[in-house]
């Protein structure tokens, strides 16, 4: 996660709630009607033939009517995607029919560009750009491309996932597959919409899926909402019933780089690592010496479809790489000091679903790692992480499945999922209200396992003043008027991540309560977590994605505030899907409230949500933990 992102996190868990507390006074969540599109597919044809290489030509054709002036400038420049090593893509027709007229888009307004790489995906791709005239409500948009594939990056794999959900309203759809090869088909289509009918004979398979009805599977209205992939009619097809055979494949142009001799940045990598004496210090001495002298850079049009690495010397040479040439230098410097190492395939990213269909092909993998085994033990290592973790996995590819590229495999092998242990934050700290209008926080926060990513590395990158910033705005609620603040001397120039203790001083205008009481003070440490559950149940659509499973701990001393009422003494709330806790304890120097949580499950069910246990978990949550504020209503301490 980015510093950047990192230090607005707060300010968009604000827009979330904010957001939340509005859709729950004026709307209600339901899925979209075609009166909330602002498009209609009216067709959407493709017609497919796969020789016996594997290689392809697609014929596409598409109608699309604008039904509201919102969609007209998403729509005025329509782009589509190919991989400019082992396709072409061109334009047979494209025309607006507007009022009566027709109006065709000139060759000069069809423009033929690469795609920026980001730091994953495997693709050397080219866009094509088609700028489309009088682009208007009630304008319909024609187009009839063609897409030919020129070679296979796996001999004879021919793949491909059709979806039959969009954001317009989908009116009319229909795919006919013909293939000189035998290829499998899976499908997931909950609702029935779909009709399929395939045919074989000697020479030839044929495959033809028709839409049966109009279809739309979005949601409008709804706080974190969390499309369930089991929800999206989807068929894929394959020419390999494998994964293996596609392992083994690539495992041959793998192996043949990592026979090629060390270069001698990489050798000195070896050196130093090999002096570390277990194995994450060796590991991580690796990747973090690594990201030192390979930077970032995804751009790799000389390759085949972007999907193998180039050799380690043009790596290190350049000073450059992309997630591809960090893992192959990576396995061949652990190599190198006795480590098992091979290179493996995974999906990267947040809030991920295993996809409903898993038949083997090259898209459901976007990013390149490295699978290590010595002495019984498994690690997933992504190098081209900015941090170094061997001790952990990073929460963009945990619990997903991963395609090995090693001798004697399955191919497929399952990444463990992240424990909430290896994740937590304890927060301990004093409130001090002495000055008038203000309160004094001082403290400590304590990043174990995971949670040191929020801190790794950043004087890498940051100046002084800007993280002692986000630390401010880290460490105080949502909207805090903050005055001053003070850190001790914390180090963040490693990018290996190690436990992070930050001892902190920060005066801010208080936030206390006026009652006829006294003054209240809010209870509010929890306040983020238990907003992503207090979700409004009644008519809820899909999903639940809570970000990480982790552990949150905060120690808070309210200094010389005293409680009347002394008859609550804390509550627990227990559930599959998280615990909370908060106990009140009444001391001398004040009241000190621990509050605690642990996140259990990331996905939460849409059926889970509508059942009784987890409505009853709402009420218990809202009963212990929300809207809790404790009055002043004594100046000393008494036992009674």
């Amino acid at each position: 996660m980015s510093f950047k992102i990192l230090l607005r996190f707060k300010v968009i868990n604000l827009l979330i709630i904010l957001s939340s507390l509005l859709l729950s006074e004026i709307a209600h969540a339901r899925w979209q009607t075609k009166d909330d599109t602002t498009y209609n597919i009216d067709y959407l044809d493709q017609d497919i033939k796969i020789n016996s290489d594997g290689t392809y030509t697609k014929i596409l054709n598409v109608k699309i009517t604008i039904t509201k002036d919102s969609s007209i400038n998403n729509i005025l420049t329509q782009p589509y995607i190919y991989e400019s090593k082992i396709e072409t893509f061109g334009v047979k027709e494209a025309y607006t029919f507007f009022e009566g007229k027709k109006y065709i888009v000139s060759k000069d307004d069809i423009e033929d560009k690469s795609v920026a790489s980001d730091s994953i995906g495997f693709q050397s791709r080219n866009q094509i750009l088609i700028k489309y005239k009088n682009v208007k409500k009630g304008a319909e948009l024609y187009l009839k491309a063609y897409k030919n594939s020129k070679k296979t990056v796996v001999p004879k794999l021919y793949s491909e996932e059709f979806f039959f959900n969009f954001s317009g309203y989908l009116l009319n759809a229909k795919i006919k597959v013909s293939s000189k090869i035998p290829f499998y088909v899976a499908k997931s289509d909950k609702d029935e919409i779909l009709e399929i009918k395939e045919t074989k004979s000697k020479s030839l398979q044929t495959l033809e899926i028709k839409l049966k009805k109009p279809f739309l599977k979005n949601i409008s209205d709804e706080v974190y909402p969390y499309l369930n992939n089991l929800e999206v009619p989807i068929v894929m097809i394959s020419t390999y019933d494998s994964w293996k055979k596609i392992a083994d494949y690539k495992l041959k142009k793998y192996e043949n780089i990592l026979s090629q001799k060390l270069p001698e940045s990489f050798e000195m990598i070896a050196v130093e690592a090999a002096k570390k004496e277990t194995l994450d210090a060796k590991i991580n001495t690796v990747t973090s010496l690594l990201a030192d002298k390979i930077k970032y850079f995804g751009d790799w049009r000389t390759l085949e479809s972007g999907f193998d690495p180039r050799d380690l010397s043009d790596i290190a040479d350049s000073g450059l790489g992309d997630c591809k040439d960090y893992s192959i230098s990576t396995t061949a410097i652990l190599r190198k000091i006795g480590i098992s190492a091979h290179m493996a395939a995974v999906f990267s990213g947040y809030k991920y679903q295993d996809p409903p269909l898993f038949l083997p092909n090259l898209f459901t993998f976007n990013h390149m790692i490295v699978r290590v085994d010595k002495d019984d033990q498994v690690k997933w290592i992504d190098p081209t992480q900015t941090l170094s973790y061997s001790q952990g996995i990073f929460p963009t590819i945990a619990n997903r499945n991963a395609l090995v590229f090693m001798p004697n495999t399955k191919g497929i092998e399952r990444i463990p999922a992240m424990q909430s242990e290896s994740f937590q934050f304890i927060k301990n700290e004093t409130h001090d209200f002495s000055e008038e209008g203000k309160v004094l926080r001082e403290g400590t926060l304590e990043a174990k396992g995971g949670a040191a990513s929020y801190f790794t590395g950043l004087e890498l990158q940051y100046s002084r003043d800007a993280i002692d910033s986000y630390l401010s705005n880290l460490l105080t609620p949502l909207n805090s008027n903050i005055i001053s603040f003070n850190f001790g001397n914390y180090d963040f120039k490693s990018r290996i991540m190690s436990d992070k203790l930050i001892k902190y001083s920060i005066k801010m205008k208080s936030d206390e309560i006026k009652t006829d009481l006294g003054k209240g003070y809010k209870l509010n440490a929890l306040d983020y977590f238990s907003n992503l559950y207090l979700i409004n149940t009644i008519d809820r659509k899909s999903d639940l994605y809570i970000d990480n499973k982790e552990k949150f701990k905060s120690f808070t001393l309210l200094k010389n505030v005293y409680r009347m009422n002394k008859s609550f003494k804390g509550c627990k709330v227990k559930s599959r899907w998280a615990d909370f806790s908060r106990e009140i304890i009444d001391k001398k120097e004040g009241v000190e409230v621990i509050d605690e949580v642990e996140t259990k499950q990331l996905h939460i069910l849409n059926s889970e949500i509508l059942s009784k246990s987890f409505i009853d978990f709402q009420d218990e949550l809202d009963s212990c933990i929300n809207g809790f504020a404790i009055i002043n209503s004594s100046d000393k301490f008494s036992n009674s």
